[in-house]
């Protein structure tokens, strides 16, 4: 299953509580509990997994020289548009798979993300065509997030709320004794499940190794 954004404060708080945690006087932290899940993620990662908008958006670039690729921040499908507008020239529309090709070639039948373009014109320099070429297009690697990225995420949020949730649960108290009477309620099963969740070889940590740019 895949989704299209992040988790929302509501799921969240329903993971947490599925795990018999008491959440309810912590509600106000929740949505900055998963937005900083979110964007601790991309900046683990290297770049935005999901565009930051709805809409493809304009970004320009000076042309490669030489016949070098053009390296972009990831594409999650082909470019709406792209212009080659050179200062004072008649701007000009480059058709795909004639003025230009995306690469890796066939990343997106294999659900990996646009990482270059090839152009089939050649610049021998850059004088005057700063940011001539102007790409419209989704900026993200992909359009949903999958399943094992969206736990981990929600694993994550709930850790960043780790020392409010373990309040609640044990009122700060671990154990009292009077006279021969005692009660350790212990942390074990607290500090258990906090290992799962961000402990060595953890599901962010694996999300993140997976996902991290170089692999690509």
């Amino acid at each position: 299953m895949a989704h299209k954004s992040p988790p929302s404060a509501e799921r969240l708080q329903t993971f947490i509580e599925g795990h018999s945690l008491t959440v309810t006087p912590y509600l106000s932290l929740l949505s900055g509990a998963i937005g900083g899940a979110w964007d601790s993620f991309n900046e683990a990662i290297g770049y935005r997994f999901l565009p930051d908008t709805n809409s493809a958006t304009l970004r320009k670039f000076t042309p490669p020289v030489d016949g070098a690729p053009l390296f972009l921040d990831y594409l999650c499908s082909e470019p709406a548009t792209i212009t080659y507008a050179p200062a004072g020239q008649t701007s000009e529309t480059l058709t795909l798979n004639t003025d230009y090709w995306c690469e890796p070639e066939n990343a997106l039948a294999k659900h990996l993300p646009i990482t270059h373009l090839e152009f089939e014109r050649r610049w021998s320099g850059t004088r005057g065509l700063r940011g001539a070429l102007q790409i419209t297009a989704f900026w993200g690697a992909a359009r949903e997030i999958p399943e094992s990225v969206y736990q981990a995420l929600l694993e994550r949020g709930a850790a960043n709320l780790w020392t409010q949730l373990t309040q609640s649960a044990t009122g700060g108290v671990l154990g009292w004794k009077d006279g021969d009477r005692s009660v350790d309620y212990g942390d074990n099963r607290w500090s258990a499940l906090n290992e799962k969740w961000t402990g060595k070889g953890c599901n962010y940590d694996r999300a993140v190794a997976i996902y991290r740019k170089m692999s690509f």
